[in-house]
């Protein structure tokens, strides 16, 4: 701006004069997003949905600066992921209903998070998906009472999760959603469980950026950037399909091939299914991307 300052345009001196911020005429679809160190970037907020064995279910960006409105649809398509993935390798073997349970139910109007016949020894539950697992960024007391599939959403940095160990007075009957996660957090069977996170789409989140560089978008709008990442990921997944496919000689299996991936995600995660991926949880995880130049 002509005249202006370190701190904005000369001669204003209250805070309330100065003028409003502007849009970006580079991008007008990013927005400011907080980084870790505090600043703000121009960029997206860029989602993943990461399965327990590093297989990326689905990318999305969204131009949301924080998490907390990111739990609902990205658990949707989670679930969405897992049943493409079932509905490949399912043996349609359910003892009640003489087909696949799981697919039975999703048409039924159960989509968000389809629980089959129930029985604990349905061959269809095999490879079913577990529990999602979230950071701190999506803790929020809608998100902890939403419906839908299971999840573990921590309530504060590493430093702050509770410890298997640590002495809490008993769970009330009428505790509250946050006191319930907490103290399943405090368990050894939940703390094993979150803990995955950090050994699945952090490393993800790190290949993405280190390895594949993506550090910033090449493109504008965000479509282009949609786009941008989903083609990351498809590279990004293409290594583990093969080592899991029949191509691959020291896989071992003889009870599929391998598609070739192009177009869509789901496309990409039905060749995966084929090759024999473990869907026991779903991560998801987040991070900041610059914009285009």
């Amino acid at each position: 701006m002509p005249g202006g300052g370190r701190h904005g345009p000369r001669g204003i001196t209250t805070k309330d004069e100065r003028p409003v911020a502007r849009r970006n005429v580079t991008d007008p679809d990013s927005r400011l997003m907080h980084d870790r160190n505090g600043g703000a970037i121009q960029g997206y907020n860029a989602q993943l949905a990461v399965s327990d064995d590093g297989l990326i279910l689905s990318p999305e960006v969204v131009q949301d600066a924080n998490d907390r409105r990111q739990l609902r649809p990205m658990s949707q398509v989670a679930v969405t992921a897992a049943l493409l993935v079932h509905q490949e390798r399912c043996r349609r073997q359910c003892p009640e209903m003489g087909g696949c349970c799981i697919a039975v139910s999703a048409v039924r109007g159960s989509r968000d998070h389809p629980r089959g016949c129930g029985g604990m020894d349905c061959p269809c539950l095999a490879d079913w998906i577990g529990t999602l697992l979230f950071d701190a960024g999506y803790w929020t007391r809608g998100n902890l009472a939403a419906p839908g599939a299971d999840r573990l959403i921590a309530p504060g940095k590493s430093g702050a999760l509770p410890q298997p160990g640590q002495h809490y007075d008993s769970l009330p009957e009428d505790a509250d959603p946050a006191t319930v996660m907490v103290h399943r957090l405090a368990t050894e069977e939940g703390a094993a469980l979150y803990k995955r996170r950090g050994a699945t789409v952090e490393p993800v989140n790190g290949h993405l950026k280190d390895r594949t560089a993506l550090r910033r978008f090449a493109r504008r709008g965000l479509a282009a950037c949609q786009a941008e990442l989903t083609f990351a990921a498809m590279v990004l997944n293409r290594p583990w399909t093969w080592r899991t496919s029949i191509q691959n000689p020291h896989a071992g299996r003889h009870d599929g091939g391998w598609a070739a991936v192009e177009g869509a995600v789901p496309r990409m995660v039905r060749s995966a299914a084929r090759a024999g991926g473990r869907f026991e949880a779903m991560l998801i995880g987040t991070r900041r991307v610059p914009g285009g130049r």
